[in-house]
């Protein structure tokens, strides 16, 4: 599994809201650059399934915004 080692000003550039689809792009993108796609360690792609199903009833239009 490849460790990802950024600074501090990616750091503050990259981690804001951003929308399922700019997300997705950007993982494609990444993995044209690496010539594989990474995958999911399965522990985490479990706690995320369990993360994404506890929200499904919290639904808010404002998450799915531009602006929100």
């Amino acid at each position: 599994m490849a460790t990802f080692h950024i600074s501090e000003t990616e750091a503050a550039e990259d981690f804001r809201p951003r929308l399922l689809s700019e997300s997705i792009a950007t993982a494609k993108k990444h993995a044209e650059e690496l010539g594989y796609e990474p995958r999911m360690d399965p522990e985490f792609a479990a706690d995320l399934e369990e993360i994404i199903r506890d929200r499904a009833g919290s639904f808010r239009p404002e998450w799915h915004t531009e602006e929100g």
